[in-house]
């Protein structure tokens, strides 16, 4: 057996951590274009990737209720959320401290609602025994799902958190 020092994953990030923000910026640009080509040729049935968000979203829970039940703060996490997490965790009977801060939640939602109702409308699974509404209703939330979460990502930026 080798030492910590021998992991891989330490090593890589080693590499990663000396070059440069525009390298690392094409790295994940070329890393998410090859899941997406390898997602597309190896799982024929579209609810899977319904699946995988919803797992998704389970693991972000839990690393909600860690953050929340370690720190007692919900620093950083998007406003929507929070009622969300009060409702999936009504367990929870720890104080938490205030970290909402309004200014840094400047995003404007319909840039993520009107892009995803148009490619709803453009793109949706092809499904004979579905209305074509409920197909446009199933890929908005689909891409809306997707992109919920640019918003808690620029509120993180603006409180550099």
């Amino acid at each position: 057996m080798g030492s910590k020092k021998d992991l891989a994953v330490n090593y890589l990030t080693r590499w990663l951590g000396k070059r440069s923000m525009k390298m690392k910026i094409f790295l994940g640009i070329l890393l998410a274009f090859c899941a997406i080509v390898i997602l597309k040729y190896t799982i024929t049935e579209p609810h899977f990737y319904y699946i995988a968000s919803g797992s998704i979203h389970i693991a972000g829970l839990v690393t909600l209720v860690y953050k929340l039940f370690v720190y007692k703060t919900c620093s950083g996490m998007f406003i929507p959320q929070v009622p969300r997490a009060q409702c999936c965790i009504p367990s929870i009977k720890i104080r938490l401290k205030s970290s909402y801060i309004k200014e840094f939640d400047n995003m404007w939602l319909s840039f993520l609602v009107v892009p995803s109702a148009i490619l709803a409308v453009l793109i949706q699974p092809r499904s004979p025994q579905y209305y074509w509404i409920a197909r446009v209703i199933f890929a908005f939330t689909l891409y809306l799902e997707t992109v919920a979460i640019l918003p808690q990502i620029r509120y993180m930026q603006n409180a550099k958190v």
